[in-house]
């Protein structure tokens, strides 16, 4: 009997602990990045405006730690909304001028549906982002793609890969998230970079994506 009890009070605590990380994922995420606060960023405030964002190794290594904390969970839309407010509360510099990524971050591992109006309304802010200067920003635009499984991201998600020729990182990364896009849309899209791409390696990562994808959707 002592055991039986043991085992149940602790699929009790499990359960408890399972409903409280579901309630407080946004909080969870938000209290991470807070305590990025006072992380200092190298490049001056002149030199961002004039130039553009930066970013030294060590601001990478935070950003990297923050996109891996949030990465690990997953949330439904009313955590992102809290989690919006929150960063948006910050008085950092480094958070504010990285503060998209952490947003697209959390976009890119949202679940479940969320009301239609909003879902397009974080679809258009994703597309606003994948004309972004900023590659880190870039590519995590194309990463946020993914949730929502829509064909309005195809032709962005092209351009990214024709004309990024000199990044071929991204264009691995856009070719990998556009063959998560179903419909014949996508295929009509990879068959038409074939014909205007010339990397080889590149080429034949689509024809791989495109015989999963033959498999997945036939």
């Amino acid at each position: 009997m002592k055991i039986h009890m043991l085992v149940f009070r602790r699929l009790v605590i499990n359960l408890a602990l399972v409903l409280l990380c579901r309630v407080s994922y946004a909080n969870d995420a938000c209290s991470v990045i807070g305590k990025y606060v006072n992380v200092g960023v190298e490049q001056s405030e002149i030199s961002e405006k004039i130039f553009g964002i930066e970013r030294e190794m060590s601001e990478l290594r935070y950003v990297a730690e923050i996109e891996n904390s949030i990465g690990n969970d997953h949330y439904e839309y009313h955590d992102y909304e809290k989690f919006i407010k929150c960063i948006d509360g910050y008085d950092s510099r480094f958070i504010k001028r990285n503060s998209t990524y952490f947003k697209l971050s959390l976009i890119s591992v949202l679940k479940n549906k969320m009301p239609v109006s909003e879902e397009k309304r974080i679809m258009k802010y994703v597309i606003k982002e994948l004309h972004s200067d900023d590659n880190l920003i870039l590519g995590q635009a194309v990463r946020a793609t993914v949730p929502f499984n829509n064909d309005m991201f195809i032709p962005y998600l092209k351009d990214i890969i024709i004309n990024n020729k000199n990044n071929r990182g991204l264009q691995k990364l856009t070719i990998d998230m556009l063959s998560y896009i179903s419909g014949s849309k996508t295929r009509e899209a990879f068959n038409e970079i074939k014909n205007e791409i010339s990397d080889p390696k590149l080429i034949n990562l689509i024809d791989n994506r495109l015989n999963k994808f033959n498999d997945m959707y036939h």
